[in-house]
């Protein structure tokens, strides 16, 4: 993919803690008959390294793609260490075998020379590491569902080129489709799944110089006379590696479904014709090298990175950086979305609102509003005369900007007032989807279902079929069924100052005056307050009224801007889901929970680690009560800091509450909270049967007397 508006980057090292639930071990016992002799091997195969461009020596691996070289760009190699594994020799043609005491084999020089071995006679041990290599993919796994995968069936591949390691001590590599070059350089050509053999001069040396082994050589000599003793140790191991490819092979071809193991448990809706800028047009995956510190201490890390297009066209200069790991090197999971993808999905959320097409916007600007506009808030007509939405500043920690104007001439008053509204990017608790334990009432609804409501609710406002005060509360009651939801902790945009910014020119007409002289509850009454104005404000008068209104209008913004926003996540819920998720058979490393975010103009980037075993609470974030009494339900959030690093982090009351319920986690007050004491955590359950979390023993409501954690951090 070109040019993706949403990446995960997941480091090397995640993959290869995740693969290893497909190769865990396994040991086979297959006929491995060659040219002249017949044999059984028997293999004990064991994950070592997941790798993509750099091998465990760090030799760099190249691609070559007609004539040129390049870093492999979805290259997937899986290193198997081999143990306790040997091939028997159990006839040869035209040869007596004879059988013959042990050879003890020792290592003449080199770094591990003084190495020995007892083989016997009529076996070849076997040693080194198998690496199958393989390309990621888009795969199609029904009509508009997409996963990526590895597609262990044969099928073709770009050549790969190994660097010389420059050390005839070195590991080296032998195979069916191997190529040395005269430059030092090792090509493995044909089709994947390759499976290239590495041995160390010692591991090359026992095999070759086995009884066994030597046997092999003279047959090669004899086929091939001309040959150097070297040349035919060559073809001997070429000759094993290819056998040992084809006994594996077969194996590898099992996995997964018809040999394809998809790395998305869950695939995803792809539509490469929608005209939308929220529906996803394309999957692809692909793997990088970065690198990480000075010039002087500089490290090289790999990751592979899930990318995806949801835009129709992303402009010049808006991409994402190749990878947010390097900008974050101490994560090793981290998700990022353009920050033209995010002004794009306020311009569509207005559009959906209001009624608005494209052609009212600036088709070259994320979201600005091309002149004056009739729209329809509080049943009545107004104008929205300008509308932008911007990231600044551009290069560093962003805030996301929504500046506009709307006004009104009536019979009544004329109103035209500017609004601001600042939005702060962190982690707080956002809704999602209650499981069997969580569900309260009898009909439960889900985000996507909350979603689909508002939708079609817009449709039905846009074919006459809804009236505008009807739909606004539609809007209401699907924001207030989002409150009702479980939570759990994502991004979350938050207002900074917590409310808009006002400037408003209001004046009665004379009919006006006639009919507000009954006071200010006649003058809320005539300003026509959207369906999801805040209560209490019949005490205003005609001098904050324009105030009043204006405030009401961004406020109505912001709650349409905020149902979108859970709706959607951060332009990949399903994708997040996805990789949270982990069916049986799947590789892909569950993405965790997120603990850092990062919004600038180019892009927000959001920063995950999978979850501990243990967790200490050092402070908690409560829902407003309104003054009163403290309920042991009202902890919305419970945070501290992360074992390794001291990083902060923050978990909703709801997710962590199932965790320990599960036992998937073990929460522990912090000790210097705890007067020095680690005090557990536990579950209890309300008299209404809701389940909460609770310190275990004395003082149950200890969590309160926790203080309160800070809106970007996990620790107060």
């Amino acid at each position: 993919m070109h040019r993706p508006d949403t990446i995960i980057e997941i480091h090397r090292d995640r993959v290869q803690d995740q693969t290893v639930d497909i190769f865990s071990g396994d040991k086979y016992t297959e006929s491995v008959d060659g040219t002249g002799y017949s044999a059984t091997a028997t293999l004990d195969l064991t994950l070592d390294r997941v790798w993509f461009i750099l091998d465990s020596h760090q030799r760099l691996w190249q691609e070559e793609i007609d004539g040129e070289s390049r870093d492999p760009l979805r290259h997937f190699a899986i290193d198997l260490v081999i143990f306790d594994s040997k091939i028997v020799i159990d006839s040869v043609t035209c040869i007596p075998l004879v059988q013959l005491p042990p050879a003890t084999i020792t290592i003449p020089d080199g770094p591990r020379a003084g190495e020995a071995h007892e083989i016997p006679y009529n076996e070849i041990p076997l040693f080194g590491r198998l690496t199958i290599h393989e390309q990621l993919e888009p795969h199609q796994t029904q009509p508009g569902k997409q996963t990526i995968a590895l597609n262990f069936g044969a099928q073709d591949a770009p050549v790969l080129v190994a660097t010389s390691l420059r050390d005839q001590y070195a590991a080296r590599l032998f195979g069916p489709h191997i190529e040395r070059r005269s430059g030092g350089e090792t090509a493995v050509t044909g089709q994947d799944p390759r499976i290239s053999w590495e041995l160390d001069y010692a591991e090359a040396y026992w095999i070759t110089h086995s009884i066994a082994g030597e046997l092999m050589v003279k047959l090669e000599k004899l086929q091939h006379p001309t040959l150097s003793d070297d040349d035919a140790r060559t073809r001997v191991l070429d000759s094993l590696a290819a056998q040992i490819a084809d006994a594996v092979r077969p194996k590898v071809a099992e996995m997964g479904e018809d040999g394809i193991v998809g790395l998305l448990p869950s695939p995803v809706a792809v539509d490469a014709e929608a005209q939308d800028d929220s529906t996803f047009k394309a999957l692809d995956a692909i793997v990088q090298r970065f690198d990480v510190g000075s010039s002087s201490e500089k490290a090289t890390h790999e990751s592979m990175v899930v990318q995806l297009q949801t835009l129709r066209a992303l402009p010049p200069g808006e991409e994402l950086p190749a990878s947010i790991l390097a900008e974050n090197p101490y994560e090793k999971t981290g998700l990022a979305v353009t920050g033209w993808s995010i002004l794009r999905q306020v311009r569509d959320t207005v559009m959906k609102s209001f009624g608005l097409d494209e052609s009212d916007f600036d088709a070259d600007t994320p979201c600005l509003l091309e002149g004056p506009k009739t729209i329809n808030i509080g049943g009545q007509e107004r104008s929205l005369d300008a509308l932008d939405a911007d990231i600044v500043p551009r290069t560093q920690d962003g805030r996301l900007v929504l500046d506009g104007t709307v006004s009104a001439e009536t019979k009544l008053y004329d109103f035209k007032a500017n609004f601001k509204v600042t939005y702060e990017m962190g982690l707080d608790d956002i809704p999602r989807d209650p499981n069997g334990q969580e569900t309260v009432r009898a009909e439960v609804e889900t985000v996507e279902s909350l979603e689909h409501a508002l939708s079609a609710a817009g449709g039905k406002k846009r074919a006459g079929e809804l009236s505008d005060q009807d739909y606004e509360a539609e809007v209401k009651r699907v924001s207030e069924r989002f409150d009702e939801l479980p939570r759990t902790v994502g991004v979350r945009p938050v207002q900074n100052p917590p409310e808009p910014e006002v400037n408003p020119d209001f004046s009665l007409t004379a009919a006006g005056k006639v009919a507000t002289a009954a006071g200010a509850a006649a003058i809320v009454g005539l300003l026509a307050l959207p369906v999801t104005a805040a209560a209490g404000a019949a005490g205003v008068g005609a001098a904050g009224a324009g105030g009043l209104l204006t405030l009401a209008i961004a406020q109505y913004l912001t709650t349409v801007l905020t149902i979108d926003w859970f709706g959607a996540g951060i332009g990949s819920r399903q994708v997040k889901k996805s990789l949270n998720d982990r069916p049986e058979g799947t590789s892909l490393p569950p993405i965790g929970i997120p603990v850092d975010v990062d919004l600038n103009r180019q892009r927000l980037a959001v920063y995950f680690r999978s979850l501990p075993a243990k967790l200490w609470v050092s402070c908690v974030a409560a829902a407003d009560g309104g003054g009163q009494e403290s309920d042991r339900n009202d902890i919305r959030l419970v945070g501290g800091r992360w074992p390794t690093d001291g990083h902060p982090w923050k978990l909703s009351a709801d997710d962590a509450t199932m965790f320990v319920d599960s036992q998937e986690l073990q929460l522990l007050v912090e000790p210097d909270s705890a007067g020095g004491n680690e005090l557990r955590i536990g579950v209890a359950t309300a008299a209404d049967g809701r389940r909460h979390l609770g310190v275990e023993g004395s003082d149950p409501d200890g969590l309160h007397q926790l203080p309160q954690c800070s809106h970007r951090g996990g620790d107060g």
